[in-house]
């Protein structure tokens, strides 16, 4: 059952193969719980292998726990116990390992959960959901009055006049594992799971719209007067006065706002590694890794399966890191099409209820975090007035600790009692003050990434630990590609940054939306604009390039000491000679001290202008701006997109998108991409990227739904690179 592996490969592992614990492709769950089990009694590092193949996961097997996760359901009774597929528990040493295995998904799971490891990992797995819990419809006709909306494989649906009931598919008690209805719930034996929520995304252009609650007006229901199914999976809505039909491309993505389950958690584990993987789908939130020290997530990519029909990766976050005292590396990820923030990390403050000498009593403040530990005996707590983000001139040393476990709700789930190793101080004031874990603020490292289509913020981070964001890539995230907050109001997520470096990043055409204030934002929630008063301090921006311009690149409050220098900021795409320049300035600092902006590099039509709000004149320094030459080469444009056995539209400038309707019967086509100049291209499918021909030629097998080609034109100094999108639709 055990055997040594091969020694080139893994010397000093133990191979446990699932095969042989009985091995059913219908369902893996117990076969894997079985091997996991016998890998407690292994000493060593073992490695539990999946063999290559496609694995079926039901719920109906997986282990129950019950956890409370942070930023989901808080401490709701109804959701209080998790199905789990693979679950890691009390391990050391174990890495799960699958080797290129696909599993299939279904119901309502964690995918996995990692808790009190030691030294694990899971790597090697494609994960897909039979029918994910959002229902992404992508219309592939419009006409004057009506369009076509094709439904993804595996689901079901009941229409009633305009309103239509979504079913997934059954469980093994012959029910639907979850229904969608509006506004009357099916007579079936379920609760009522009626979806409130919808996000828009367009596929020519690539943007993911912010989302609306579904009884407000919404393009998909405003003016609807009519829906009915013109072919399996393809449904026809019709609108009269008050709506209109939506453009070729558009993609309504319709679920709940519940979190019921994480897609994945890390719970107090430690040195724990996620690493190649396809992730198509996560149910319920995204990996969220819980008072743990030290996690990697290396070589991921969240996006839907090519074929599916399908935009969205996962209801909300896809990484958080929710408190870690170690290290945190984050690098050579693919993230996109999420419905929240692709990364945030942060830990929780709690607010101050009752003081008595050395022992105080705090609460959890946002209804979807409480009762898990936030604190241990030895641990180091800060005290941090709401008012203004800033310690108080005490630290304590956690003595004893009652409060949530975690994994029991007999206790109070919302307030913690802490004993301190000396009393609190008297601006410990309760309603006033929240407490912050030093312990837990790691080291951050998050590297290489590409943010692509994110409808929120490509990354959060507060910590006190050092933080370096480099070499990534952020295109189309619709609010700030990088927030750093400190929030002792709403979501009540600490920390506050000392040393944050932000280096030779890609930001490629940034937000237009009124939603997004600017290309990175330091903005704590409740800190004024005192700048003897800074929150955050040690912020280095440097040797990145912004493509856009359209808003500032820098909106930073209550910082003291902010370095922005040798960036390059130019318009998108290099816009011809006289597009008006944006009225906005380059950037804005609000309440800071110790301000440089030096040696920076500007493009045709980009502001220079740096304004400032309840500064000294002497705490900014502006000095060194280069404008950059108009081009002497041509502009990074294509001359002609030719193709086989198609007709498709060109891109007459300044149009860098074109989505057109295919035959259904066309399986594949080959296109080219003749840019001006002879600049190179780098071309991708779906986000991969791929090379054409000697000639040339790049031969594209078309899928069912959409299938989207990026062709990507390099540019001289001084001239934008631009990005070209060509979506191609098929009904099946």
């Amino acid at each position: 059952m055990n055997r040594p592996l091969d020694e080139a490969s893994h010397p000093d592992e133990t191979l446990i193969d699932v095969s042989d614990f009985s091995l059913d492709p219908g369902d893996l769950t117990p076969a894997l719980a079985r091997a996991l089990e016998h890998a407690r009694s292994v000493p060593g590092p073992k490695r539990v292998v999946v063999p290559p193949g496609v694995y079926h996961v039901h719920p109906d097997h997986a282990p129950v726990r019950e956890f409370y996760v942070s930023n989901t359901v808080g401490s709701r009774e109804e959701h209080r116990e998790k199905r789990i597929a693979i679950l890691l528990e009390d391990l050391c040493d174990v890495t799960i390992d699958g080797e290129g295995a696909t599993l299939v998904m279904h119901g309502q799971q964690t995918l996995f959960a990692m808790i009190r490891t030691r030294r694990a990992s899971i790597r090697g797995f494609a994960v897909d959901w039979v029918t994910p819990r959002a229902i992404d419809l992508t219309v592939i006709h419009s006409g004057p009055d009506h369009h076509d909306l094709l439904v993804p494989a595996g689901y079901r649906y009941q229409i009633c006049g305009t309103e239509v009931t979504w079913l997934s598919e059954d469980s093994s008690s012959g029910q639907p594992h979850w229904v969608y209805h509006r506004p009357e719930p099916l007579d079936v034996p379920l609760p009522d799971l009626g979806y409130d929520f919808m996000q828009i995304t367009d596929l020519q252009t690539g943007r993911a719209h912010g989302g609306t609650m579904l009884d407000l007006p919404n393009p998909l229901r405003s003016g609807l007067v009519s829906v009915r199914e013109i072919a399996p999976g393809v449904l026809r809505h019709t609108y009269g006065e008050g709506g209109s039909p939506s453009a070729l491309g558009t993609v309504f993505q319709l679920r709940r706002t519940m979190r019921d389950t994480p897609g994945a958690l890390l719970w107090e584990a430690k040195d724990s590694v996620i690493a190649d993987m396809d992730i198509g789908y996560l149910h319920g939130f995204g990996m969220i890794a819980q008072m743990t020290d030290s996690v990697t997530v290396r070589g991921v990519r969240f996006r839907a399966p090519a074929g599916s029909r399908r935009t969205t990766v996962g209801f909300a976050d896809l990484v958080q890191i929710s408190g870690d005292k170690g290290t945190v590396v984050i690098e050579d990820n693919d993230f996109g099409f999420s419905h929240d923030d692709a990364i945030n990390i942060h830990n929780t403050y709690v607010q101050l209820v009752a003081v008595d000498g050395n022992v105080a009593t705090f609460r959890f403040m946002h209804h979807e975090t409480s009762g898990f530990p936030l604190f241990h005996p030895g641990d180091t707590v800060a005290l941090v007035d709401r008012d203004t983000m800033l310690d108080l001139p005490w630290a304590g040393t956690v003595i004893d600790v009652h409060g949530p476990s975690g994994q029991d709700h007999s206790v109070d789930l919302e307030n913690v009692n802490l004993t301190f190793d000396e009393p609190l101080p008297d601006a410990a004031i309760p309603g006033r003050v929240v407490a912050e874990n030093l312990t837990y603020n790691p080291a951050v490292a998050v590297r290489r990434n590409r943010f692509q289509s994110i409808a929120t913020r490509g990354m959060l981070v507060t910590t006190r630990g050092s933080v370096v964001i480099e070499d990534n890539r952020f295109e189309r995230v619709e609010m700030a590609s990088i927030y750093v907050s400190a929030d002792a109001s709403q979501w009540y997520e600490s920390s506050v940054v000392r040393d944050l470096v932000i280096r030779n990043n890609v930001f490629i055409r940034s937000a237009t939306s009124t939603k997004a204030k600017a290309e990175i934002l330091v903005e704590p929630t409740a800190a004024g604009e005192d700048p003897s008063k800074a929150a955050h301090s040690g912020i280095v921006i440097r040797d990145n390039v912004f493509l856009s311009a359209d808003i500032p690149v820098l909106d930073a409050k209550s910082v003291s000491g902010i370095s922005f220098t040798g960036n390059t900021i130019v318009r998108y795409g290099a816009d011809p000679p006289g597009e008006p320049t944006p009225s906005g300035p380059l950037a804005i600092v609000r309440g800071c001290t110790a301000v440089q902006f030096r040696g920076n590099a500007t493009g045709q039509g980009v502001s220079q202008e740096v304004t400032c709000h309840a500064m000294e004149v002497d705490d900014l320094i502006v000095e060194g701006f280069v404008r950059l030459e108009p081009p002497q080469a041509p502009l990074a444009a294509l001359e002609s997109v030719e193709t086989e056995g198609l007709r498709v539209p060109p891109f007459p400038w300044p149009a860098d998108s074109v989505v057109v309707r295919l035959p259904d019967d066309l399986a594949r086509i080959r296109i080219s991409f003749k840019p001006v100049g002879g600049h190179p291209v780098r071309l991708a499918v779906h986000g991969i990227p791929v090379k054409p021909d000697a000639d040339g030629w790049l031969a594209v097998p078309l899928e069912s739904g959409a299938t989207v080609v990026e062709c990507e034109v390099e540019a001289p100094v001084g001239v934008s690179k631009r990005l070209y999108r060509c979506v191609l639709l098929r009904a099946s």
